[in-house]
């Protein structure tokens, strides 16, 4: 009967390398089907709440206003304006989120009414997350006509810092929109593509 002969260590070294290389090709793989399907899911996530938002204008004829506020006050973009709408602050454009942000009372307020209807788990101590555990920013523009107090355009920006937590987008934190782009006339480049912080910022208007 013959010795049954094991692995000799040159063999065990060729086979952990093997080992070790295929790990090494197949992890990028992974993280960029991670990060694609995080992404996916932040911008599902951005689209129900714009369509939520939309909803509740169909029915109450305007956009969620915080108690005491007043839809006859208008931002101009000049950042010396608040609307009365639920405006949620953020980080200065290049900086990491910082914990200002701040959505939850609008979010109870469209889970209360029923216009909202996502899974508990996108919730964290009643604010709506992106899928980089980063509360979403949502901010509201309303233009009026030179003349008069007549609304010419309302529109909702909603967006997520992406995977780097960093806020690319050019709003001031005090709740104005300065610096958001026009989407009605296609002024949708606030969000730089050249690869700097926040670059990765998903939104509803791009």
């Amino acid at each position: 009967m013959g010795t049954r002969r094991g692995f000799t260590l040159i063999e065990m070294l060729v086979v952990i390398s093997i080992i070790v290389l295929l790990v090494g090709l197949l992890l990028p793989v992974l993280t960029r089907a991670r990060l694609s399907a995080r992404n996916t899911a932040t911008k599902t996530t951005i689209h129900n709440l714009n369509i939520a938002l939309d909803n509740y204008k169909l029915d109450w004829k305007q956009y969620p206003i915080v108690p005491g506020g007043s839809n006859a006050i208008y931002d101009t973009g000049s950042g010396s304006y608040n609307p009365g709408y639920f405006q949620s602050p953020c980080a200065a454009k290049g900086a990491k989120a910082s914990g200002v942000e701040d959505n939850k009372d609008l979010v109870k307020l469209l889970l209360d009414t029923k216009f909202l209807d996502i899974k508990r788990a996108n919730l964290n101590n009643g604010q709506l997350l992106d899928h980089f555990n980063t509360p979403l920013i949502v901010r509201f523009l309303v233009s009026k006509a030179p003349v008069g107090d007549v609304k010419i355009s309302e529109k909702t920006y909603i967006w997520s810092y992406g995977s780097d937590t960093t806020n690319g987008v050019n709003a001031k934190n005090a709740y104005v929109c300065v610096g958001l782009p026009d989407y009605d006339k296609g002024e949708i480049d606030n969000v730089e593509n050249s690869g700097a912080d926040g670059a990765d910022d998903l939104t509803n208007w791009r």
